[in-house]
């Protein structure tokens, strides 16, 4: 009977564990997949300032192709929201129906960016179609998101104040993510409270 008692309380650990895993995979995925297909719903101006991280001013001066994604390497004019490295990348999905965002060589442009998770170096952000369509009156925008900051010198960063770059490796939980963790523990809590119920029942 004490081995049946140990076994199931294993099953019901690896079972947490389990969803404790597929939580975070999934609020990784939402953070940075992009969907099969494009389809977009412009934002007002407070919804875009409150769900993106930063939103940065600057000049695409070339860009890497890859099967999936466009990386543009942009010179940071100014930011808002977050101080960002005199220098970043950002990724956009690839392909007319991944809403890919496009932006040319050498042309000034304003992006709305949130940081990449998977970027070890921390100089990765991602933007997509769907921000950049969000930004249809960019004068109120950027009132919302607050005073421009001066980027961050790469000396600077070399000398311990890596605020621009520790941005880009936060752990950024998406709204979907923070509901599958909160469901996850309601499950941990709910195996919890069973298992007790039951040990007290058989005196254990």
């Amino acid at each position: 009977m004490a081995a049946q008692r140990i076994q199931q309380v294993i099953v019901v650990v690896c079972a947490a564990i389990g969803v404790l895993v597929l939580a975070l995979a999934g609020s990784a995925w939402v953070g940075t997949g992009s969907a099969c297909a494009c389809s977009c719903r412009p934002m007002p101006a407070d919804e875009l300032v409150a769900t993106v991280d930063a939103i940065v001013a600057g000049t695409p001066v070339s860009v890497e192709e890859h099967q999936d994604r466009l990386v543009y390497v942009f010179d940071v004019g100014r930011s808002y929201k977050l101080p960002m490295a005199q220098q970043i990348r950002i990724s956009t999905p690839r392909g007319g129906g991944s809403c890919e965002a496009s932006f040319a060589i050498g042309e000034p442009a304003l992006v709305p960016v949130n940081s990449d998770i998977s970027a070890a170096d921390g100089d990765l952000w991602r933007t997509h179609l769907c921000l950049q369509s969000s930004m249809r009156d960019p004068a109120e925008v950027l009132q919302l998101a607050g005073p421009a900051l001066s980027p961050v010198s790469v000396a600077s960063t070399k000398d311990g104040n890596d605020s621009a770059n520790d941005v880009g490796r936060a752990y950024v939980l998406t709204p979907w993510g923070m509901i599958t963790l909160g469901a996850a523990s309601v499950v941990v809590l709910v195996g919890a409270g069973l298992l007790l119920r039951r040990f007290r029942r058989t005196g254990s």
